[in-house]
């Protein structure tokens, strides 16, 4: 990964995500998703991506993959929902390989949806990175954590289907397995045991709690938030994008209540978005100039960053590129 502070300004984002739904068949307590009276009170909208939608968005991005000449490193096909909900999924992976617009196309599953059928179909129309997120190691854990019955063997399955038909491809799709570090030593040495033999790589993800970390409690989890200071910039507006099921744009992956939408795809270009219309966000980051209503003011994901997501303005670089 590059170190993003090096490359600014990404005149076409480092990342894109796209959420084919912000639908889940899972009610986990530590995603907002799976908070229905959460939802209600920010009146966050619900549904599918139409396809048609996602074609304005493949040519907006093509239009400025060709006049900047540059690409996004990735384009991940998930936000705050389960990808594989939406039937047109394997369509949207397909249309976006073909048009040769990034070097990764990536889903994120829950893998409980997963089946031969639509494992060949994902792997046929050019996915070439998916994570599974797995969380629990048997029935009692999963049930904990998604509050719904859950077989983990058919999980364990669905996984190990997708593993060994991409193995018959000439293993062409990168596996991501992963477990949160929710779990005792024990649980997670299983989980490791488990996975191993059927992923490409397997790791454990450190517990957040997303944006506007003050608005909602997670059961149990609170003592896991080590509330952090920061010295550095975020990065997410300076590189990521997101696109919802709906057209909204927001720069932050972790926008869960969507305050931070700056314009929607069916009214303006995908360029005008991000190259004019996110310089107000970046301008509030670069002066450390939030509402104490924004999701910014006190975010935990930030405290979370790696060194290579981390921007700092010593010398005012930033302030003359984003002129201000």
């Amino acid at each position: 990964m590059p170190y993003i502070e090096e490359n600014v300004p990404y005149r076409v984002p480092y990342q894109i995500y796209l959420d084919p739904t912000n639908l889940c068949n899972f009610k986990c307590h530590f995603c907002p998703t799976g908070n229905k009276k959460l939802l209600k009170s920010v009146s966050r909208p619900a549904g599918m991506m139409k396809f048609q939608l996602f074609e304005k968005f493949i040519s907006d991005l093509s239009n400025m993959v060709k006049k900047y000449n540059q690409k996004p490193d990735g384009i991940f096909l998930f936000k705050d929902g389960e990808p594989t909900l939406n039937p047109d999924l394997p369509r949207m992976i397909e249309f976006t390989s073909s048009k040769n617009l990034s070097d990764c196309v990536h889903i994120t599953t829950n893998a409980s949806l997963m089946t031969p059928e639509l494992s060949e179909k994902l792997i046929n129309a050019g996915l070439n990175d998916i994570r599974f997120s797995v969380y629990g190691v048997d029935d009692i854990s999963y049930f904990a954590n998604t509050k719904r019955k859950v077989d983990f063997d058919k999980i364990y399955k669905n996984i190990k289907e997708f593993w060994n038909i991409n193995k018959s491809y000439g293993y062409p799709v990168k596996v991501h397995t992963k477990i949160m570090n929710i779990y005792s030593d024990n649980q997670i040495d299983e989980f490791k045991k488990k996975f191993n033999d059927i992923s490409s790589e397997v790791f454990v993800e450190g517990f957040h709690k997303w944006s506007n970390s003050d608005k909602w409690k997670i059961e149990e989890k609170e003592h896991l938030i080590k509330k952090t200071k920061v010295d550095f910039i975020c990065a997410q507006p300076f590189s990521r994008m997101t696109i919802l099921f709906n057209g909204d744009v927001t720069p932050c992956c972790v926008d869960w209540s969507h305050d931070l939408v700056v314009a929607n795809i069916n009214d303006h270009s995908l360029d005008k978005i991000w190259n004019k219309m996110t310089n107000e966000l970046r301008r509030q980051h670069i002066h450390n100039d939030f509402s104490e209503s924004s999701p910014c003011f006190d975010c935990d994901y930030v405290t979370k960053r790696t060194k290579y997501d981390r921007i700092y303005n010593k010398t005012g670089k930033l302030n003359k590129i984003y002129n201000c």
